[in-house]
């Protein structure tokens, strides 16, 4: 069985006939749809694609291999099984890792380069043809790759409301906080001082903010 790129239609195919999936050559197939997902700019529009591939490649396994042995009187794994659940739970275990992989980030487009077109005045119309290269338009530049926030803000509101619950004001920053981890947490702090919720007091300039519930 040849893999046309279709892998909706493939997996309907294969669960109406699946004894069709022992033609299926696994290593052209997850090839083929390496080579689509490395082709795409955005992986988190192909991530449905993932499972469907694993659910393939566990297909071709239970066809091809005999029906696992019943389990023991003792409840013990036969040996025969053994190995064909670790080999199947291995390639799963690697299809979620690309999908997870997939879904930190994403691609953000740029804008268009500017158009640099010199003057051209005073020029022979047998000059122009050689100013055409100096003329052409640039094409537009790549995507950047933009990681996904792994801390959102509603985590980190509900970090500030965990720490406001004790009985002492919150000293911020923490000295052994990050660079990083004091900038998340101070626009979570924000948040909840223009809803009113937080008061921040400051001794000075450079002096750590003092930060208590309001009403408290």
């Amino acid at each position: 069985m040849q893999f046309d790129g279709n892998l909706a239609r493939l997996t309907e195919r294969l669960r109406r006939h699946p004894e069709e999936a022992k033609a299926l050559n696994v290593h052209d197939f997850v090839c083929a749809m390496v080579e689509t997902w490395r082709g795409e700019r955005d992986l988190s529009q192909v991530s449905d694609e993932v499972p469907q591939t694993a659910w393939v490649v566990r297909r071709k396994v239970e066809v091809l291999l005999p029906a696992p042995e019943p389990p023991a009187e003792d409840g013990t794994e036969s040996a025969s099984e053994s190995p064909v659940r670790d080999w199947v739970d291995l390639a799963v275990a690697n299809l979620k890792h690309i999908q997870a992989a997939a879904l930190r980030y994403h691609f953000r487009p740029r804008g268009a380069w500017p158009p640099r077109s010199r003057p051209v005045r005073g020029r022979q119309i047998t000059e122009l043809p050689s100013a055409w290269p100096k003329l052409k338009r640039r094409t537009s530049p790549p995507p950047s790759r933009v990681y996904r926030d792994v801390d959102p803000l509603v985590e980190r509101v509900r970090r500030w409301r965990e720490w406001l619950s004790r009985e002492e004001p919150a000293r911020f920053p923490p000295p052994e906080w990050s660079r990083e981890e004091v900038v998340r947490m101070f626009i979570a702090l924000l948040t909840l001082w223009s809803n009113g919720d937080v008061v921040i007091e400051q001794a000075g300039t450079f002096h750590p903010l003092e930060v208590r519930r309001a009403g408290q």
